[in-house]
């Protein structure tokens, strides 16, 4: 599956959120998954924190780059050119029951759809 960096953090956000409430085949599909796309967003993670360390500034919590900064306009696009980027990630797909039959709510299991199939 082509997934681009932007949309590999978003999936890794919606496994990680959801990975405490599964059990079973959709745990399995779940971990596995986490694993095969943190492997990929490795690069394009050290490659936003070398851009926000270039164009940011020193806060209490590390460098941030403000939105009022003269230099945000130069971070965010190099920031969208390496998010764009495409992967070919071999995501684990699950058939439609075995999520359907869980405790997740209609938000969390639209936030996985891009790992389930249709039955």
């Amino acid at each position: 599956m082509k997934i681009s960096n932007i949309q590999i953090g978003r999936y890794l956000q919606a496994l990680n959120d959801i990975s405490e409430k599964t059990s079973g085949r959709l745990s399995y599909a779940v971990a596995r998954n986490i694993r095969k796309l943190s492997e990929e967003y490795q690069d394009y993670d050290a490659e936003m924190s070398k851009i926000v360390n270039k164009y940011g500034e020193p806060t209490d919590g590390g460098m941030v780059v403000s939105p009022d900064s003269e230099n945000y306009k130069k971070a965010v696009d190099e920031l969208m050119e390496i998010g764009k980027i495409e992967h070919d990630v071999d995501v684990f797909v699950l058939p439609s029951d075995d999520v359907l039959n869980t405790n997740l709510s209609a938000k969390e299991i639209l936030s996985i759809d891009f790992m389930i199939q249709e039955s």
